[in-house]
C-alpha cells in the first residue's frame, strides 16, 4: 500500500489540505498527517476539513508519536487517512466551473489558489517534467529559469541557470535573474535562513513576545513562512511549546514604504515593485486575518509623518537633476534594475522605522525580556543593538544554495527528521509575483504551454491575500484534459474552498 507523510507545523491549515489532495491525486492509498507539538489542533483540524469536505476521504486511525527535536522530545499526533477512489458529487469540470466569474481582464478570469496547485500538481504527475519561463524585464523576450521534474509525492526543482546555453550573455540581467530566483525561493519555502535555528531558539525562549519587524522582512515573507515554522521544531520545555502570545509591531513608517511601492504601476499594471509591495501586503492580511494563525496579534503603531513624503519628493528631484547632468549618456529608468535601486531606503527612513518601535515600547512599558526587532539588513540589525532594541537579523541565503540541483525541501539539520512540501502552487505564485507573467511549458509529445498572469486591471485587493492567479479560459481547457483525478475541482471551488475561506478567514476581509 501506498502511503504519504503530511507534517503539520506552522503554516495554514489550507496549506497542508492542499499537499494531502495533491498526494491523493498521485496515487497515495493513505496519508500520514504528523501534527507536531503545539500544531495537535491543527492536524486535526486538517483532518477534519478533508474527511468532512470530501465524500471519499475518512479517517483511518490516529495514534500518538514521538519526533527527536534539538536535545528534547516533541511529542505529536499521527492521523491516517485513507482514500477511496473518487467522491460522487460535483462531476462538472467544465472552464466555466472552475475560473471565478468575476475580476478578469482582457481573457483572463481569476483562478483560486487550490485549483490551479492540484492542476499543475497533476500536469508535473502525467508528464514528469515542465519548465517555466519568465520575462527577466519589461521589454525583454521570455526565458526559461526552472526546471521541474516529478519526485514520487513532491517535485524536483532545478534553476535552469545550471545550463549555461539556455541563459543570457549579459553578466548583469544574470545576475539578477539570480537574485529574484533566491526571492523566489526564499519566499516559497524552498530556501531556509541559514540561522532559522537561532532565531527560533531566541524567540522559543519566551512565553509572550513583541517583535517589531523592518520592510524587508514583509517583502520576504519571512513570518508566515519561516518563523512561525520554525517555532514548533523547538521546544526548549520539552512539554509545552512556547511562545504562546505574539504581537507583530509594523511601524507606521513600514507602511509608508509599502505603500510607495504599491502605487509603483506601468499601463495600468503593477510593476515589479508594485506586486512585491501587494505580496507584503498579503502577509499582513494573513497574519491579522486568519484564524487558524493562533496566538497572533498585529498592530500597526505611530504617526503620519509628512517628513517621509518630503524626504519621496526630494529624492525624485535629486534623481531629475541628476538626469539632467547625465542627458548625454543613454537613460534606462523603465528596466525592473533601475526602479529597485531607486527605491532603496536610505539610512533616515530606517531611522523612523526603529524611532516609532522604540516609542510604542516605551509607551507600553513592556520590558520581560521578549521584546525584538527583526530586519534582513545587518546595518539596521547592528544600528538597533546599539539602540538597545534587541534585533534579530534573519539572514537571507546565498546565492550557493540556489545552485543545487534537484533541490528537495527539508529542514537542514540531522536532529530534526521533518519535511516540508514543496507546494507546486507556491512556487508558481511567487514565480507570478516576482515576474508578472509567466509561461510553464512541457512535451506531450508536442509543445504545450500556458501563460500566467498575477495581475488585471480592476482586480480586487482580496485576491493578493487569497493567493488567486489570472488564466485564460484557452489555457485552463489545457490543463483540464490532462485532470480526472480524485477530487473535483468544480465541487472544490463551490463547496470547499469558498466555505472554508468563511470559517478560516475574519469576516472582516470580505
Amino acid at each position: 500500500m501506498s502511503t504519504s507523510t503530511v507534517d503539520v507545523c506552522g503554516k495554514r491549515s489550507l496549506e497542508y489540505v492542499a499537499d494531502c489532495l495533491a498526494k491523493f491525486n498521485r496515487g497515495a492509498e493513505e496519508i500520514k498527517i504528523r501534527a507536531i507539538g503545539g500544531n495537535v489542533a491543527k492536524g486535526v483540524r486538517v483532518a477534519q476539513i478533508l474527511d468532512t469536505h470530501f465524500d471519499n476521504v475518512f479517517v483511518k486511525n490516529t495514534q500518538y508519536e514521538k519526533f527527536d527535536s534539538q536535545e528534547s522530545c516533541t511529542a505529536g499526533l499521527a492521523i491516517t487517512l485513507k482514500c477511496q477512489e473518487k467522491g460522487q458529487y460535483g462531476r462538472d469540470n467544465s472552464v466555466e466551473k472552475i475560473l471565478e466569474e468575476e475580476g478578469g481582464w482582457d481573457n483572463f478570469r481569476p483562478i483560486i489558489f487550490l485549483i490551479y496547485h492540484l492542476l499543475f500538481d497533476n500536469l508535473i504527475n502525467k508528464v514528469e517534467k515542465v519548465t517555466i519561463s519568465v520575462s527577466p524585464t519589461d521589454e525583454k523576450p521570455f526565458v526559461e529559469v526552472l526546471k521541474i521534474k516529478k519526485n514520487r509525492w513532491g517535485i524536483d526543482i532545478a534553476p535552469s541557470i545550471l545550463d549555461q546555453t539556455k541563459f543570457s550573455s549579459n553578466k548583469n540581467l544574470n545576475s539578477k535573474l539570480i537574485d529574484e530566483l533566491i526571492e523566489i525561493y526564499y519566499r516559497s519555502g524552498l530556501l531556509i535562513p541559514p540561522n532559522w535555528e537561532n532565531v527560533a531558539n531566541r524567540v522559543a525562549a519566551f512565553d509572550d513576545i513583541i517583535l517589531g519587524v523592518d520592510t524587508n522582512v514583509l517583502l520576504h515573507a519571512s513570518l508566515c513562512e519561516h518563523l512561525l515554522n520554525s517555532l514548533y521544531l523547538i521546544n526548549p520545555r520539552n512539554y509545552i511549546n512556547t511562545p504562546n502570545w505574539m504581537l507583530i509591531v509594523i511601524p507606521d513608517a513600514v507602511m509608508h514604504e509599502l505603500e510607495q511601492s504599491t502605487n509603483s504601476r506601468k499601463n495600468g499594471l503593477l510593476d515589479h515593485i508594485g506586486r512585491k509591495g501587494f505580496r507584503a501586503l498579503g502577509e499582513i492580511f494573513e497574519l491579522s486575518q486568519c484564524v487558524d494563525l493562533a496566538g497572533i496579534s498585529l498592530i500597526v503603531v505611530g504617526e503620519s509623518n509628512p517628513v517621509l513624503d518630503i524626504r519621496v519628493e526630494l529624492r525624485e528631484l535629486r534623481k531629475l537633476l541628476a538626469d539632467g547632468k547625465n542627458s548625454s549618456k543613454p537613460k534606462d529608468n523603465n528596466t525592473r534594475e533601475s526602479k529597485d535601486k531607486n527605491f532603496r531606503k536610505s539610512s533616515s527612513g530606517d531611522a523612523f522605522i526603529r524611532g516609532q518601535f522604540k516609542s510604542f515600547i516605551q509607551k507600553i512599558n513592556f520590558y520581560r525580556g521578549g521584546v525584538f526587532f527583526l530586519t534582513s539588513d545587518k546595518t539596521c540589525a547592528a544600528l538597533a543593538h546599539a539602540e538597545g532594541l534587541h534585533p534579530i537579523y534573519y539572514q537571507i541565503p546565498a546565492t550557493r544554495e540556489l545552485m543545487i540541483e534537484n533541490y528537495q525541501l527539508k529542514m537542514p539539520s540531522e536532529k530534526i527528521k521533518i519535511f516540508h512540501p514543496a507546494v507546486f502552487g507556491k512556487l508558481i505564485y511567487e514565480c507570478a509575483v516576482q515576474f508578472g507573467d509567466i509561461k510553464i511549458a512541457w512535451n506531450t509529445p508536442s509543445r504545450n504551454e500556458v501563460s500566467i498572469k498575477c495581475d488585471c486591471k480592476g482586480n480586487l485587493i482580496d485576491h493578493w491575500f487569497h493567493k488567486n492567479l489570472f488564466i485564460s479560459t484557452d489555457d485552463a481547457k489545457k490543463l483540464l484534459a490532462l485532470y480526472q483525478e480524485k477530487f473535483q475541482l468544480s465541487s472544490i471551488r463551490e463547496n470547499v474552498w469558498k466555505k472554508l475561506q468563511e470559517t478560516l478567514v475574519k469576516k472582516d476581509l470580505y
